[in-house]
């Protein structure tokens, strides 16, 4: 993910680089943090105690406009760049796994704070 900052032709390195392997983890971690943010705005503060199907639900949503947004609207430069490594069925894999990561979050905070 650090093509944002070094361009498509670097995506395609393999290994581990500072330069790119640094910057790419972090920005990934804070792409994370804001999307997880973006649930807890849209749907866990109306949440007391929720049933696991609509947690499920939820997350699932979550993901699929991340997604979106990731996309469509996002500028290409600042895409997460999945796309330039991954086929689009690993793409799916990585927003079914970043819904899982939510519920998982969600389901596994004490019920004050869900």
């Amino acid at each position: 993910m650090s093509h944002w900052a070094w361009g498509d032709l670097d995506a395609r390195r393999d290994g581990f680089s500072w330069k790119h392997t640094i910057v790419g983890g972090l920005t990934h971690e804070a792409a994370s943090v804001f999307w997880a943010f973006c649930f807890d705005r849209l749907f866990a503060s109306r949440r007391v105690a929720p049933a696991i199907t609509r947690l499920v639900g939820e997350t699932a949503a979550m993901s699929a406009l991340a997604c979106a947004i990731d996309y469509t609207i996002t500028p290409k430069r600042f895409t997460p760049g999945y796309e330039i490594r991954l086929t689009k069925r690993s793409l799916v894999g990585v927003y079914v796994a970043f819904a899982a990561g939510l519920a998982i979050g969600s389901f596994l905070l004490p019920a004050g704070e869900r």
